[in-house]
């Protein structure tokens, strides 16, 4: 695009015209080939008809006079729109005075919207550095300059300091007083400021008319000028006021509330911390003595001991009002305590210092005043905890025991084991040198082991081994592993094993084959997170999709599936079932074989025994009596009778097939009957975790056990989900490790005692 030029700015009031409408038209976010609106274009073709009569407005370019006195009056003015500054040459001789126009500079008003006081003390900025660029230029000497403004507001900020201002007005009041320091401001009318011109922007019809601009007003040709001083009136302070300084004002007082300052201790969390920031607030009483000291005398050192001292005692005595108010208000009036007052087989007194100390009896003692006379504390308070605390690491974690011997030599802290224990028990530290795993109230049993059902159709299952077997008999024989699946019922405790040659997942589908053959099809089993009980979840799927295309078992198959039910990881305890079961078939193993070395066959010869052993342990207690029946077993709900039972006499067959199966269905009856009166009832006490504690919450911080690890290595978690049993009480949470989520019982989960 093509520019104006115009570098002394004569045609200022056309270009500044011309400026204003553009600044309309980015506002107004037209495009090039956008047509403009009806009011802006008919402005636009005014301008253009009327641009080509510029060239009939001329200017001297000689505006001196020989031997003539050289004056330069500078002129700004603003608008909403734009501001302006112009400045005119005046040459005084003996016979007349000349003015002419020599520069000037126009600005439009920025986009963000200023007041009118502000923007004016921009064109008086604009004037500013106009002056400084425009006089080094000039050749001949300059007698005076002079700066003029119709603002009185912008006269009063360039008079005052600019400190007194906001930003925006101090920065450029201070540029305008460094450039103008040798130029006269005053004040001129509005209706005589030739800047004004360039402010609103006029037509070049109006330009050529426009003697002001070029000639200055006119007393500029007369020998005097204009002399009106203003005042600051009631009206310019508050316009000035508008952009002073907001200045902060410190003003002390003398807090009453007693409350308040035991509030201010909760927020410390160290002993040492509070003294000293308590012995500063002293100090600040010492930097206002300071102030009225000579330099010699002024205390310039560290925090001394004596200042530490009597910060300790001023927090001591906030506490004691605190918590011994009625104590404090008869001792300080030396009146005796009540007699049932919890203090009074102390003996305390109050000395000079406003403090309650212990009287007690050792006043003869060669013990130093402290230990004989110890300062009273209260048992339950922010500041006792820290101070227990600082005793704690002083003595480098020592035990309740130590640090009340140590507590004693200056305080005397009521209930003081109690106090220590507290605190100690809170130690971070030491908590995690020996950590105490969280727990619950043992939870309810499920319904699958307390109500009636048929025989494994609820399992637990798990796996014992390895063992070493030889692969044959004789010489040259090598040993390879074999291991033990153990099938526990849920409702009656019966146990089926089975030898299995490794822990793959076909091994152990063929495994359940063979119990599935035997015991029939479970609805249910439930086991640990074993990697094969994994595979064999997604394989026996596997299995059953394929199974599916043959129609003749699809009903079977589908009726009759095998829902499969994991522990959290990490715990055992939830398969105590299944876990005393391994136990006593480990027990009989290891007294019947020893050290010796079987081979498979004799191995599943003696499991075969084991079980039957096992589900012949009586399910409730033996009688003395004769006459009673014999114990309940699980082989009772098996073949009606314990597996190691002596076979019986034959009975007659006389009874016919109805006759034999109702006998049948009420001895299995009567075996239940046995089981709710007998069995059950055994069931109602909780060997361990009797009592309710409070639930582990989502943020908790904790501590992982690890089997292998000290417990200063154990990883720490933060418990991300909670899973609430059937009670509602949570034994079972997920965890967030630096490693990554893990799922895990609370039995193996220390809780950090932090609140």
């Amino acid at each position: 695009m093509a520019r104006v030029f115009d570098p002394l700015g004569l045609l200022s009031p056309c270009v500044i015209f011309m400026k204003i409408l553009l600044q309309q038209l980015w506002q107004g976010k037209f495009s090039w080939d956008q047509p403009l609106p009806d009011e802006l274009s008919s402005i636009w073709r005014t301008f253009q008809e009327e641009l080509h009569l510029l060239k009939r407005v001329t200017f001297p370019r000689y505006v001196l006079k020989p031997n003539a006195v050289v004056e330069v009056h500078g002129f700004c003015d603003a608008s909403e729109k734009a501001y302006c500054a112009a400045i005119y040459i005046r040459c005084i001789s003996i016979d007349s005075i000349r003015v002419s126009l020599l520069t000037s500079k126009t600005r439009v008003a920025p986009l963000k919207v200023q007041s009118l006081p502000r923007l004016e003390l921009c064109s008086a900025l604009l004037l500013a550095n106009l002056l400084q660029a425009t006089l080094p230029a000039l050749t001949v000497r300059i007698s005076e300059t002079f700066a003029w403004s119709d603002s009185k507001i912008t006269l009063a900020w360039l008079k005052s300091e600019p400190r007194r201002w906001q930003p925006f007005v101090a920065n450029r009041v201070a540029q305008i007083q460094e450039l103008t320091h040798n130029v006269h401001w005053n004040f001129v009318n509005g209706l005589e400021n030739p800047a004004d011109c360039g402010t609103r922007g006029i037509l070049p019809t109006k330009l050529e008319q426009c003697d002001l601009w070029f000639n200055g007003p006119d007393w500029l040709k007369s020998s005097t000028f204009p002399n009106e001083e203003f005042e600051e009136n009631p009206q310019l302070q508050e316009d000035m006021s508008a952009e002073a300084k907001r200045t902060s004002k410190v003003i002390m007082l003398n807090v009453v509330d007693e409350n308040f300052k035991v509030e201010v201790f909760q927020k410390f969390s160290s002993w040492n911390k509070l003294k000293r920031i308590v012995a500063y607030c002293y100090c600040c009483i010492r930097f206002v003595k300071n102030c009225s000291l000579a330099t010699c005398q002024r205390k310039r050192s560290f925090l001394p001991i004596a200042e530490l001292n009597e910060a300790e005692k001023c927090i001591v005595k906030f506490i004691q009002r605190d918590h011994f108010s009625m104590e404090v208000s008869y001792l300080s009036a030396s009146k005796q305590l009540p007699s049932n007052n919890k203090i009074i087989p102390l003996t305390p007194f109050y000395d000079d210092s406003g403090i309650i100390r212990v009287g007690g009896r050792l006043k003869n003692s060669m013990l130093t005043e402290s230990q004989k006379h110890p300062i009273l504390l209260p048992k339950t308070d922010h500041v006792v905890n820290l101070i227990i605390t600082d005793y704690h690491l002083k003595l480098l974690h020592a035990g309740p025991q130590l640090i009340q011997a140590a507590l004693r030599e200056k305080f005397w802290i009521l209930s003081a084991r109690d106090a220590v224990r507290r605190v100690v028990r809170k130690c971070i530290p030491c908590f995690r040198n020996r950590p105490k795993l969280a727990e619950q109230i043992m939870g309810e049993l499920p319904k699958s082991r307390v109500c009636p059902s048929s025989v494994f159709h609820r399992t637990g299952l798990d796996f014992a081994g390895p063992f070493l077997i030889r692969s044959s008999k004789g010489r040259g024989s090598r040993n390879t592993k074999c291991y033990i699946c153990v099938f526990v019922c849920f409702a009656t405790k019966a146990v089926h094993l089975e030898v299995v040659s490794d822990l793959t997942s076909s091994a152990f589908i063929a495994c359940l084959k063979r119990f599935v053959a035997r015991r029939g099809r479970p609805s249910e089993i439930f086991c640990d997170r074993g990697t094969n009980f994994y595979g064999a979840s997604r394989d026996l799927r596997k299995e059953f999709s394929q199974s599916m295309k043959d129609k003749s078992i699809y009903q079977f198959l589908t009726t009759e599936n095998i829902n499969w039910r994991f522990n959290p990881p990490a715990s055992p305890h939830f398969g105590g079932l299944w876990e005393s079961v391994v136990k006593s078939f480990k027990f009989h193993l290891k007294r019947v074989i020893g050290t010796a070395s079987v081979t498979f066959e004799e191995l599943a010869t003696i499991t075969s025994q084991i079980e039957a052993c096992l589900n012949s342990r009586p399910l409730s207690g033996i009688s003395n009596d004769p006459n009673d029946l014999s114990a309940l077993t699980p082989g009772h709900f098996l073949i009606g009778k314990p597996l190691t039972a002596i076979p019986q006499v034959p009975i007659s067959d006389d009874l016919h097939l109805c006759d034999r199966w109702r006998m049948i269905q009420r001895m299995i009856q009567h075996f239940w009957n046995r089981w709710s009166n007998e069995y059950l009832t055994k069931l109602q006490s909780r060997p361990k975790w009797r009592t309710l504690q409070p639930d582990i919450k989502v943020g908790d911080l904790v501590l992982i056990k690890h089997e292998n690890l000290a417990p200063l290595q154990w990883r720490l978690g933060r418990i991300v989900k909670t899973f609430p049993g059937g009670d509602n009480r949570v034994r079972v949470v997920e965890l967030k490790t630096e490693s990554g989520k893990l799922l895990r019982p609370i039995s193996k989960l220390c809780k950090l005692p932090i609140t």
